[in-house]
């Protein structure tokens, strides 16, 4: 079964003055704890040896924030996973473009954190 799992990472620094990020992962596990602790799992790991790994001395704190399942209209289209970074002051319009870039549902979390309405 598919999963959407759309993760928050804060507590960075890098050169370009990010302090956090959002990242959603598309999961294919039999139930939603494992697609939570799966994408958990690989976004630690890339930020250990991946692309991620040298943009911050620290390690971020991740935080699940949503995880849902596509529509069949989104399995059909493959909605790429994605990645968003922020800085201190724009943690809510960052929040609001991975909301639009991972097709978050109006009842998803992340529309919380947002700045912008649905």
């Amino acid at each position: 079964m598919l999963f959407r799992v759309l993760i928050e990472g804060s507590g960075i620094l890098t050169a370009k003055g990010a302090v956090g990020f959002f990242a959603t992962m598309t999961v294919d596990q039999p139930e939603q704890p494992g697609a939570e602790m799966f994408a958990l799992r690989a976004i630690r790991e890339e930020w250990r040896h991946g692309f991620s790994a040298n943009l911050s001395s620290t390690k971020p704190r991740l935080v699940v924030v949503d995880c849902w399942r596509p529509t069949f209209r989104e399995r059909l289209r493959k909605v790429p996973d994605t990645r968003s970074f922020y800085e201190a002051d724009g943690r809510g319009a960052v929040a609001a473009r991975a909301a639009n870039l991972s097709r978050a549902p109006e009842t998803a979390t992340i529309w919380t954190i947002a700045d912008v309405a649905v």
